[in-house]
C-alpha cells in the first residue's frame, strides 16, 4: 500500500521536542537570540511574522467583546507599547498517510482508504524590545484519522462525470 509523509521544516522531531523547547521560553527574560538557540528562529522556514495591528486584533479584536483591561497585565503592557510589538507564529507538524484496505479496489479507483497519523504544534511568541513578552501555544500530540474515498463506478465514474465537459471541449453534442 502507498505511504506518504509530510512535515513542516523545523528543528522538532516530535511533539514532545516542540513542547520541551517551548517550555524553555521565559517571558521577560528570553531574548530573540535565545529563541533561535532553543529552536524558535524567526528566520527559519514556516514562520509567520505578525505586525502590531494583527497582534492587537488577536487579543482585542473588533468582535471579541474583550477590552484591554480584561487581559492579563503582561499583555496590557505589551499592547500599550504598540510601536515595539512584534510577534511570530511558529508551526511544526509531522503527518504520515498509509494506504489500507483492498489493493485491487484502490488501483481501479473503487475504494481508497488511508490512515493518517502524526502531530501538530503551533507557538505564538510576542516580543517587545528584543525580549519575549508573552507566549501562547496549541497543538495536537496524537493525530489519528481515517480518510475514505468511495467511487462505486470506479474508473467509469470519472469517465461519466467528465463526459459533458469532454463533449463541450471537443465540439461533440451529447443528448443527455
Amino acid at each position: 500500500m502507498p505511504t506518504e509523509k509530510q512535515n513542516a521544516v523545523t528543528s522538532w522531531l516530535s511533539y514532545q521536542d516542540a513542547e520541551t523547547a517551548f517550555n524553555k521560553i521565559k517571558a521577560g527574560k528570553t531574548t530573540i537570540s535565545d529563541l533561535a538557540k532553543i529552536g524558535f528562529d524567526s528566520q527559519s522556514p514556516n514562520v509567520t511574522v505578525l505586525d502590531p495591528l494583527t497582534i492587537r486584533n488577536l487579543f482585542v479584536g473588533t468582535n471579541s467583546g474583550l477590552r484591554l483591561e480584561d487581559l492579563p497585565m503582561s499583555i496590557q503592557a505589551y499592547l500599550k507599547d504598540f510601536e515595539n510589538c512584534r510577534g511570530f507564529k511558529f508551526q511544526g507538524d509531522m503527518m504520515q498517510s498509509r494506504g489500507r484496505g483492498n489493493l485491487v479496489a484502490r488501483i481501479f479507483g473503487f475504494n481508497k482508504e488511508d490512515l493518517i497519523t502524526g502531530w501538530q504544534f503551533e507557538a505564538w511568541i510576542f516580543v517587545s524590545k528584543d525580549k519575549v513578552a508573552y507566549t501562547l501555544w496549541k497543538g495536537t500530540p496524537h493525530i489519528s484519522k481515517v480518510q475514505r474515498q468511495q467511487n462505486p463506478l470506479g474508473p467509469f465514474g470519472d469517465i461519466l462525470r467528465n463526459a459533458p465537459q469532454m463533449a463541450i471541449t471537443s465540439g461533440v453534442a451529447l443528448a443527455l
